[in-house]
């Protein structure tokens, strides 16, 4: 290997090394001093996923049977609390329902983000092979972009499907 080349990848290799231990890192400690909660407030309803899930129907705090001191609170969100075996279940689907969410309309705002740029390159390329070359890649990264999205809103389903 050429020795500018073992510099390059050194520095990457430092720069990665100095970016996980001081970003990466402190998110794991905070991670420990949060308490578990071992219910949820489901948003969604899972009653017909399966009749296992009879108890979570949308607004309403399921947790485990004989359930938790601050699970039975509901003076926070005024939903019933239901108690079922099957309270990891809904929790985890209603984890997979809000992360997909976030990711799709994180997504959305990337695909609109790149139109306009691209939309913008077009307008001004002149005549430019150059500019309208880069904005058709735009436009293709757009495209797989929106694909992504629409999949992104389609793992809570195919989740549901295998689990039921």
């Amino acid at each position: 290997m050429k020795k500018s080349l073992k510099i390059v990848i050194r520095k990457k290799f430092l720069s990665f090394f100095l970016l996980f231990t001081c970003f990466f890192l402190p998110l794991l400690s905070f991670a420990q001093a949060y308490e578990i909660l071992k219910c949820c407030n489901l948003d969604r309803d899972y009653t017909h996923v399966d009749p296992k899930l009879s108890k979570c129907a949308k607004d309403t705090v399921v947790g485990p049977p004989g359930g938790e001191g601050d699970c039975k609170v509901d003076d926070i969100t005024g939903n019933p609390y239901e108690e079922t075996e099957y309270w990891g279940t809904c929790c985890l689907l209603e984890t997979i329902y809000d992360v997909t969410d976030w990711i799709f309309y994180i997504l959305l705002a990337v695909v609109v983000l790149l139109g306009i740029i691209s939309g913008i390159l077009f307008m001004t390329a002149g005549g430019d092979p150059g500019k309208v070359e880069t904005a058709r890649k735009l436009l293709i990264y757009l495209i797989v972009g929106l694909v992504v999205a629409v999949m992104a809103k389609m793992i809570p389903s195919i989740v549901l499907t295998v689990i039921a």
